[in-house]
Parts: C-alpha cells; sequence; structure tokens
C-alpha cells in the first residue's frame, strides 16, 4: 500500500474461496516434467494448478508453473527485491526459499546491487531496461523516462533515497517548454512521492501544488491531482482531498482519452478516485457515506496474474487510509485465500514495508486479528528478522554508491 507515482492511472494495490497449500497430484502428462536442476513443487490454488518451478540464469530468475497439460507459463519474474519478498511470503512456495536466498543473498544484498547495478547501466545507455509488467505496459511512456523511472526506483529502494531526490531535482530542472507535458509532471509526482516516502511530507504538498499550477494539460493536471489528493487524504487533509479528488474525477470522466494523451482509459481507473473519496469521507465523520462509497468498488479478480487488479488495489489503500483494521483484515483474507503463487498480495501485507505510519499501524492491526491469522496460516507469513532491512529499503543501511 505504498504510494507510488501515478504511472498506472493512479496506482500507488471477491469472493472467498478455499485455497489448498501444496498437493499432490496422482497423474501428469508423460511432457510434464520438471527441470531436475530446478527446486520445484506442486501447487494447487483456486485459479490453476502444476509444479511451480524456481529457476536462475545468472542475474535472472522467475517463478513458473508447469501445468498438467504440459504447457510451461511464468508466474513472476524476479526483477526487483519485491518480487523475491513475495516469493518468501508465499509459504507454498517454501521450496524455493533457500535456493532463492543463496540466489539473492540471505538479506537480498546480491540481488539488490544486481538490479542496482543493471538500473545504473541502462541509464548510461549500455543495458536496455528490465521490461514492465501489467498496466504499465498500456502507458506509451518513452524508453528514456522507463530507464530513468527504474533508475531511480533501484536508488531508493537500496537506501539511496537522497540520491533519487537529487537526480529527480536535476531532470525536472533540465526540462524545457517542449517536453511532453505528461512526463514532465510524471517527474514531479515521482519527487513528491519520493519526499512523502521520505518523511518530507511539506515539501511533497508544495511539489504537487507547483505541479497543478504549471501543468500543461488537463491530462497533466489529473495525473498530478489524482496523487496530492491521495497524499493529502493519508496525511488527514480530509477536505481538501475530497474537494480535489471529486473535481480531479469530474474532468478525468470528461475526458475523451485517459491521462496519457492519445491513449484510452485504463479499466476501472475510478476505483482509484472512489478509494480516496471513502477515506476521506470517513476521516470527515461521514461513516455511512464512506461505507457506502467503498462497497461501490468490485471485480472479478484475476486469480491467475500475480499482480493485483485496480479494484483490489483501492479497497486495500481504502480501508488502510480509513484505519479499519478489521475491514483491511477481511479484505486481505479474502485476497490471500483466492491468490496464486507469488501474488502481490504477499508483498501487500507486509506491515515492514509501509513508510506511512498511520498505514502501518493499521496494517500491523489488521495482520494480527484472528480473521488474517487464520486465512494466512499455511498460505503466508509475515517477514521479519535478516529480510527486515529489505523490507525498509535499507533506509538505515544504504548500498555503496558505484565506484
Amino acid at each position: 500500500m505504498a504510494i507510488k507515482a501515478r504511472e498506472n492511472n493512479g496506482s500507488l494495490q471477491k469472493c472467498t474461496r478455499s485455497l489448498a497449500a501444496l498437493i499432490t497430484m496422482a497423474l501428469w502428462p508423460v511432457n510434464a516434467q520438471a527441470q531436475p536442476n530446478f527446486p520445484h513443487a506442486e501447487v494447487k490454488w483456486s485459479g490453476g494448478s502444476g509444479m511451480v518451478e524456481f529457476q536462475t540464469n545468472g542475474d535472472t530468475a522467475e517463478l513458473t508453473l508447469l501445468a498438467p497439460d504440459g504447457k510451461r507459463s511464468q508466474l513472476r519474474p524476479v526483477y526487483s527485491v519485491d518480487d523475491a519478498l513475495a516469493i518468501l511470503a508465499d509459504e507454498r512456495l517454501s521450496f524455493a526459499w533457500p535456493a532463492l536466498l543463496t540466489w539473492a543473498g540471505d538479506d537480498l544484498h546480491i540481488l539488490r546491487d544486481s538490479v542496482l547495478a543493471h538500473a545504473e547501466r541502462a541509464a548510461d545507455g549500455e543495458l536496455q531496461p528490465l521490461p514492465v509488467a501489467g498496466r504499465a505496459k498500456l502507458e506509451g511512456f518513452s524508453k528514456r523516462f522507463r530507464v530513468f523511472q527504474q533508475y531511480i526506483s533501484a536508488l531508493e529502494r537500496s537506501g539511496r533515497a537522497s540520491d533519487a531526490i537529487a537526480k529527480t531535482q536535476t531532470e525536472i530542472a533540465a526540462s524545457t517548454s517542449d517536453d511532453n507535458p505528461i512526463l514532465t509532471s510524471q517527474r514531479q509526482i515521482m519527487l513528491a512521492g519520493l519526499l512523502f516516502r521520505n518523511g518530507s511530507t511539506d515539501k511533497a504538498i508544495t511539489v504537487f501544488e507547483q505541479a497543478s499550477r504549471d501543468a500543461k494539460s488537463n491530462a497533466a493536471r489529473q495525473n498530478v491531482n489524482a496523487n496530492f489528493a491521495l497524499i493529502l487524504a493519508l496525511t488527514g487533509q480530509y477536505d481538501r482531498a475530497l474537494e480535489i479528488d471529486d473535481a480531479t474525477e469530474h474532468d478525468f470522466d470528461k475526458s475523451a482519452s485517459g491521462f496519457l494523451v492519445g491513449h484510452r482509459k485504463l479499466p476501472d481507473s475510478n476505483a482509484y478516485f472512489t478509494a480516496i473519496r471513502a477515506c476521506a469521507l470517513k476521516g470527515l465523520g461521514k461513516q455511512d457515506q464512506a461505507r457506502a462509497t467503498l462497497a461501490t468498488i468490485t471485480d472479478d479478480a484475476d486469480i491467475n496474474s500475480y499482480q493485483l487488479s485496480v479494484p483490489a488495489q483501492s479497497r486495500l489503500l481504502a480501508l488502510a487510509c480509513m484505519h479499519d483494521a478489521a475491514g483491511l483484515a477481511t479484505e486481505l483474507a479474502a485476497q490471500i485465500q483466492v491468490a496464486p503463487p507469488a501474488g502481490q498480495i504477499f508483498l501487500e501485507m507486509q506491515p515492514a514495508r509501509e513508510t506511512t505510519p498511520t498505514i502501518r499501524e493499521t496494517l500491523i492491526a489488521a495482520v494480527s486479528t484472528d480473521t488474517a491469522i487464520k486465512a494466512v496460516s499455511g498460505r503466508a507469513r509475515v517477514l521479519s528478522g535478516m529480510l527486515l532491512p529489505a523490507l525498509h529499503s535499507w533506509r538505515d543501511t544504504p548500498a555503496a554508491p558505484s565506484q
């Protein structure tokens, strides 16, 4: 539930079904064989089943599925520390943990350094950027921007937030009036998010205010204000959050395209506005309205994708922002019970990863409820110990700068 730049048209992240843990299948097609050198186990979940393998090849790794019909597919690539954490939080994948920790480091520092080195070399034009998954594929951002975005993210996730902030400020200062207004606003959103996640809320708000005033297109202003409203809601400025959220959604609904000029609106984008509205209404003491608003965020979850649907993300965000630990526990339980191997929900449920103190406290309370404890049993775990620095993005022990 950490706030993210609105690259996904706002992203920050059902019916309950039983989810079996590891099971043994009686029969497999002759050609359905696991790779002998890779750890593997049979796993079943609501959306599928098969032989799940953790495969490494030099600096790359992935979680794959060999289905009973012999078809092989990727369940989740390991492009980042977050990808590794999701695997480590899924108890059905315990067979893969030793190999993953040997490959990535027992505290994931090897993977962290590899990701940062790749991002730096990509920024220097020596390597291609890492692939982009999910809704981000629809964004249409330039390769140069994707390279920059990945580099800034790798810096922050390596504990070098001050470097990430400085480089983003330099990039913004170098912008010209001829630049794509969407990309200009996106850099400003990145900067505000960096400042907010690293404790400079007032500075983040100042960046948002300036970015909203300076936006050169209506789409760019919508993009900025959608994120601005979220920051305001998360910091308890509910009146202002509600005002900006309502006005921005109204403008968005009138737009022919999405936030990116020439691109269609992405499905379910309005769920983000609804989540912010529910949080603001709850903060203003309008409990019944908040509940009714939250209830309108519905979807049919894709139980075969490790990524969360926009409505699923939005419900988590709304409940956390509303400080509704019981409601959040119920939502977490529902999503965990249908999650595929290494689903994003296993990462979103980690309190130590959350940078907003009030949201972290709500998440701690949620995962401590009987509802959540029963749901995660045999399926998920709250990570701690040697993995805490990774969950904290190494804020206290940053990676050393490249020589």
